[in-house]
């Protein structure tokens, strides 16, 4: 990633978890002005990142979010030119434990997850804010 005014700017972050019948994973949701990251294990990483001295509001930046997806197995990245449809389903009858479904669909495949229920309406303005294909059902 390019420096300056090139960098990637953090816009909004989410706890999810995979879409499961028992999901053992909780992921970080990490969503840039250019693309969509999903971290794996995200527990420990928090928990690493908190043990430092000090914690700025800037906690990673463009190299280190790069550096963590290739070293998590099964962390990944979307640009939003992949993205074909970001979907939230509202319907009381579609809510789980954790939250409400979410599914994230690129040109090559579709995941499956599960957003906070108080995350909701924050990850609706984000979603409005950064223009992306956004659905609630």
């Amino acid at each position: 990633m390019a420096v300056g005014e090139n960098r990637e700017k953090i816009v909004s972050r989410f706890f999810i978890l995979p879409r499961k019948l028992y999901p053992t994973n909780l992921y970080l949701l990490i969503i840039t002005d250019r693309r969509i990251i999903l971290l794996s294990e995200a527990r420990a990483f928090i928990k690493k990142q908190s043990s430092h001295l000090i914690m700025t509001k800037n906690i990673f930046n463009s190299e280190e979010l790069d550096e963590i997806i290739k070293t998590r197995e099964k962390s990944y990245q979307v640009d939003y030119e992949e993205l074909s449809e970001i979907e939230v389903n509202t319907s009381p009858f579609k809510e789980e434990t954790f939250g409400y479904f979410l599914k994230i669909a690129t040109k090559k495949k579709k995941t499956k997850w599960d957003l906070r229920f108080e995350d909701l309406e924050d990850f609706r303005k984000t979603m409005q804010k950064l223009k992306v294909k956004y659905v609630e059902k």
